[in-house]
Order: structure tokens, then C-alpha cells, then sequence
């Protein structure tokens, strides 16, 4: 299970994976995804996440989530930087659709559904760092318009941390003209 949280006092979001369960919540260890190197740095104790895990939705919060994420990808097909990402990345929608509201009801409502890597699938994607600035925008209004305000609330915080940290992992360099790069500069 893979979670994105504050590392340290830094508010740099990372991934990190659970490795066991101890008396004081889930024990983490950070994954190095861009390199896919399995890290030397010890395990942090993480334990709130205990009670997160535990966690149930109602139907009623998981319909919101699944409209927020139908809604979202109406939305991203029709903008003109997101659509054709998502076009050619997206052949089988109802599973896709079912795998990103698990991952924003484990987000919301922690429960825990979502068993994947969120970060990995994203790096065979072709787009500039531009378009996380669209994604951003249509990931907000759709879930400003689909879910309860405090829902609403968490689900964009998350995404913004996500945004910043896939940002960060997917364009780690800077070009000649100081935009984000996926390459060294030559």
C-alpha cells in the first residue's frame, strides 16, 4: 500500500509504502520511484494512519466520488492540454474510472481500497509540466461540484501535494530557458 505524506518538518510529499504494523500504526519506508531503487533509509512510524485505515464510507460519499471523478474526466476530455493526454493513455474507462475513485475514497475516507502505485503510471505519460496547472484547476471544480465541502477540502489539498511531488519526480530538471525538463540540459 502506497501513501503520499509530509516527509519530516519539509511538507515535501513522498511516496511511501507500508512495510508492516507496529503497537503505534503502520510502518512506512520511502520508495524511490523515479529510480526504482529500494531505499537504505530506515522505517518511520506513521500512526495515524492506523485509524485511517479502518475507515468505511457511506454510500452516499462514495457516489460523490465516483460523480467527482466522472465529472473530472468530462471535464479534462473537453480541455484542450488534458484531453488528448487522457485519450491516448485511457482505452478501457469503467475500470479506469473504478480504479481512480478507490484511490480518492482511500484518500477521503481512508478506506483503503486502492492497492496501487499512484505515481508509476503517470511517468510513460507524455505532456509538459504546464499541464498539471490544467489538471489542478479541472480536478478542483470538480470536486468543489461533487463532494461535501471537508471532502472537498482534503481531496484538493491532496492534489495539490501530489501535483507538487509528481511535478518534482517527473520533470526534475530545468532547461536552458529555466522551465521544468524531464532531461539534463544540454
Amino acid at each position: 500500500m502506497c501513501h503520499w505524506r509530509p516527509w519530516l518538518e519539509s511538507g515535501i510529499c513522498v511516496p511511501l509504502r507500508a512495510v508492516g504494523r507496529s503497537k503505534q500504526g503502520f510502518v512506512y519506508r520511502i520508495q524511490n520511484l523515479r529510480f526504482g531503487i529500494k531505499p537504505c533509509i530506515p522505517a518511520v512510524q506513521c500512526p495515524r494512519m492506523m485509524d485511517n485505515m479502518a475507515m468505511d464510507a457511506s454510500k452516499e460519499q462514495e457516489a460523490a466520488i465516483e460523480r467527482m471523478v466522472r465529472v473530472f474526466y468530462e471535464r479534462a476530455l473537453a480541455n484542450e492540454t488534458l484531453g488528448p493526454i487522457f485519450r491516448d493513455a485511457i482505452h478501457d474507462w469503467e475500470p479506469h474510472i473504478k480504479t481512480v475513485s478507490d484511490f480518492w475514497s482511500g484518500v477521503v475516507h481512508g478506506t483503503g481500497r486502492y492497492q496501487g502505485n499512484a505515481y508509476a503510471p503517470h511517468i510513460k505519460l507524455k505532456f509538459e509540466a504546464e499541464a498539471f496547472d490544467d489538471w489542478l484547476a479541472v480536478f478542483q471544480s470538480a470536486a468543489s461540484d461533487e463532494l461535501a465541502p471537508k471532502d472537498a477540502k482534503e481531496a484538493i489539498r491532496v492534489a495539490h501535494h501530489m501535483a507538487g511531488s509528481f511535478k518534482a519526480g517527473l520533470f526534475p530538471f530545468t532547461d536552458k530557458d529555466g522551465r521544468p525538463s524531464r532531461t539534463p540540459p544540454a
